[in-house]
């Protein structure tokens, strides 16, 4: 738990109250445009799983779609109101939280092939997908901020987010803030450096890693991690025995397909003290 110290720092900050509440009320929405719209969506293509991406890939690599089963299944990301693939939110103390990037998101796969969705189904309880595209750990870190004393899981499950990305906040011209992911994809310098910078996501990183632990800890769940090498490994080794087999490959031909996600689940399971990994 929260020591007595540290919850009293944590009461006083440099700002303002009335400028921290409103700070609270920007902060739980996934992106800026969920934060705009503030309702639940449906949509077709999302991230690197855009629809310009498909055409190039139907004129340039149709035999890929073709042999991995895109051309004849329909995929749809189903938003809740704050952009989080999955239901709105509730309390449910016997759930669990899974949290990531696009490898926990499902990004190119329906939502009954990600892992969050496969795992639910296997133990018969509820598993939120809190994964978002292209973030790093700034972003699972305030989304766990948010929504942990809201649904009060049994635990977090971490499949690590890539330290190459991180979450800054702007101002823009109406003096309103936003936030926004950077990477080595970003078209300023200065966003790319911060990301290549070796120290900088080494201490990034630990910096995160424990903040998140810390939060667990203050609300009562257990803190489950599979690092980010993990996931490369699990994600070779997955690529490496179906290559050749339909779904092996997302939609986007850029990420893991449902084997991929079918490997976590019996890697989580195991983790848990479920069953023996496969």
């Amino acid at each position: 738990m929260i020591s007595n110290q540290l919850a009293v720092a944590l009461a006083k900050a440099e700002d303002e109250n009335s400028d921290i509440e409103k700070v609270k009320e920007r902060i739980p929405y996934a992106f800026p445009w969920n934060r705009r719209l503030k309702e639940a969506t449906r949509v077709e293509w999302s991230s690197t799983d855009s629809a310009d991406a498909f055409d190039s890939n139907l004129k340039n690599q149709k035999e890929k779609l073709e042999k991995y089963g895109w051309l004849d299944t329909e995929i749809f990301y189903d938003l809740n109101s704050y952009g989080y693939r999955c239901d709105e939110f509730y309390e449910d103390k016997d759930s669990y939280v899974g949290i990531g990037e696009c490898f926990t998101y499902g990004t190119g796969l329906p939502a009954d092939m990600s892992w969050t969705s496969l795992l639910e189904k296997d133990i018969q309880k509820k598993v939120w997908n809190l994964g978002l595209c292209t973030t790093g750990l700034d972003t699972s870190f305030r989304t766990l901020l948010t929504w942990l004393p809201v649904i009060k899981p049994k635990a977090v499950l971490m499949l690590e987010n890539s330290t190459l990305a991180r979450e800054t906040w702007y101002i823009d011209e109406n003096n309103e803030e936003w936030n926004t992911c950077i990477g080595f994809w970003s078209d300023l310098e200065w966003q790319q450096e911060i990301c290549q910078s070796k120290t900088e996501r080494y201490l990034n990183r630990r910096k995160n890693l424990m903040a998140i632990k810390e939060l667990c800890d203050m609300n009562g769940v257990e803190f489950k991690l599979v690092t980010a090498l993990e996931r490369n490994e699990i994600g070779f080794k997955d690529w490496e025995e179906n290559k050749d087999t339909k779904y092996a490959l997302a939609r986007d031909l850029m990420h893991p397909g449902l084997y991929f996600h079918e490997a976590m689940v019996e890697r989580w399971k195991k983790e848990l003290g479920w069953q023996e990994s496969k």
